[in-house]
């Protein structure tokens, strides 16, 4: 007894790449932006929350944090 896939006609998956060649572009960009405004704007939140908290301990220990946060332009 042998077992054989019986052989089906499945259109093939679109292409990533011709989707970002030939697609619209706005709503490519939309699609492919939107992950990296949402990991913004949770970042943005969390530091908005953590200094608020480092707010109520006083001012010295917020300009600390400021003062030993590391820049990128450094």
């Amino acid at each position: 007894m042998t077992l054989s896939s019986p052989s089906v006609d499945r259109p093939s998956p679109r292409p990533v790449r011709r989707e970002l060649l030939e697609g619209p572009i706005a709503a490519t960009l939309l699609r492919k932006s939107l992950p990296v405004v949402g990991g913004m704007i949770a970042m943005l939140s969390f530091n908005l929350v953590d200094s608020w908290f480092i707010a109520r301990l006083g001012t010295e220990p917020l300009a600390a944090v400021s003062f030993t946060f590391r820049w990128s332009s450094r």
